[in-house]
């Protein structure tokens, strides 16, 4: 059990992270400073560099802590569903993206990140390992899903990951500038499209389901 003090000390790394990450959505990694992050936290900067060695280790950490919420989330997701229906299992997972891109807050720092690595090279090194490790563990699900279900995935499992992430976070910029844009049904198309050949709901007793399941979506 931890002490009272590395209880506090954690308790502090929280604060500086989730107000990191508020001001990370709100203004831009460009507008990001120790100073802004301390005085959004209620730290001072000796707090922060108690926790963190520079901008970039806060940085990485923020993403660490979300891409392994994310996982945690999709896991428990998949546990608590029935197995055997594969429909209900699409839509779930497809309300389950939908809401990530509806959350602003985590989309937007999703991508923030994403064009911060783009432009810094050394930032890039660090962020693609982290970013690699979570591709390899959604990768892992949609093949345990589509294993389940004895159906081969069209594209190597880290691409469908690549392409799965790259949708979500997609639709929350685009979701902001068209409202009439259904995130949830185009999220939807893509887990009915993941098997080689076919989609996923196209199996004996699910062909009919799949333009149900997709009218009523």
């Amino acid at each position: 059990m931890p002490t009272p003090r590395k209880q506090a000390q954690l308790a502090t790394r929280d604060s500086l992270l989730a107000a990191a990450g508020t001001l990370v959505a709100r203004k831009g990694i460009a507008a990001l400073s120790t100073r802004a992050v301390c005085e959004a936290a209620g730290f001072s900067q000796g707090a922060f560099y108690s926790n963190f060695d520079n901008m970039d280790a806060l940085l990485l950490a923020l993403m660490q802590r979300q891409l392994a919420a994310e996982i945690d989330q999709l896991n428990a997701l998949l546990a608590t569903h029935d197995a055997g229906n594969l429909a209900g299992l699409n839509q779930a997972l497809a309300a389950h993206f939908a809401q990530l891109a509806a959350d602003g807050d985590l989309s937007l720092l999703s991508v923030e990140l994403q064009v911060h690595a783009l432009r810094d090279p050394a930032f890039a090194a660090r962020y693609d390992a982290t970013r690699h490790a979570y591709l390899d563990a959604l990768g892992g699900i949609i093949g345990a899903i589509l294993s389940r279900h004895d159906l081969r995935p069209a594209l190597p499992l880290r691409d469908l990951a690549r392409g799965l992430h790259a949708l979500w976070t997609g639709l929350a910029v685009q979701s902001a500038a068209d409202a009439s844009l259904s995130s949830e049904r185009m999220l939807l198309a893509f887990f009915m499209a993941l098997a080689d050949g076919r989609t996923i709901l196209e199996q004996p007793g699910h062909a009919d389901q799949r333009d149900a399941t997709l009218s009523a979506s």
